[in-house]
């Protein structure tokens, strides 16, 4: 088992709803290109936040049982126990936002494809156009597809790419 490195900044962030202050630490397992870089360590419900919490002494609070019921959430004037994850969660949405201290957000995982920006014709993407306007992936068989071998790169001014003059490999049809 790999250990958690980490450090205490000695700074503390105040809890919104408790205002308990809670410690904040700076941790290796933490992935930076993820989200804001900066997570809410939980570690009674996540393997890597339990090894650290483990490792540093840091208090572990189960909020949820086994079958995914809230518990251990009571402070004054804020009760979750017995709803729910979902409920628990559009609870403590509709709580920060009416108190306006906080806002849902949809976080998007979008990547950029890994098609090359340098292949000014494009890449060859592997999906067949019938005439009558439909389509459909190569199968596997039929796999992988390379383009041919071409003497003449240069454009020809129509807005086309190199591979557009290969007639027989563009039109199979």
């Amino acid at each position: 088992m790999k250990t958690k490195s980490g450090v205490f900044t000695g700074s503390y962030a105040k809890h919104p709803v408790t205002h308990k202050l809670i410690p904040i630490w700076i941790a290796d397992y933490v992935l930076i290109g993820f989200g804001s870089g900066a997570v809410m360590g939980v570690p009674a419900h996540d393997e890597r936040d339990l090894l650290f919490a483990e490792q540093f002494n840091l208090p572990v609070v189960s909020v949820l049982n086994k079958e995914g019921v809230c518990i251990n959430s009571c402070c004054e004037g804020f009760h979750l126990d017995g709803l729910s994850g979902e409920e628990a969660k559009q609870y403590v949405i509709n709580f920060l936002e009416e108190n306006h201290l906080g806002a849902a957000k949809i976080a998007y995982k979008l990547r950029d494809w890994l098609f090359s920006r340098q292949r000014y014709w494009g890449e060859p993407i592997p999906i067949i156009h019938f005439e009558d306007g439909s389509c459909r992936p190569l199968r596997d068989y039929e796999l992988p597809l390379l383009p041919p071998e071409i003497q003449d790169y240069r454009p020809e001014g129509v807005g086309q790419g190199p591979l557009a003059k290969v007639r027989e490999w563009v039109q199979v049809f």
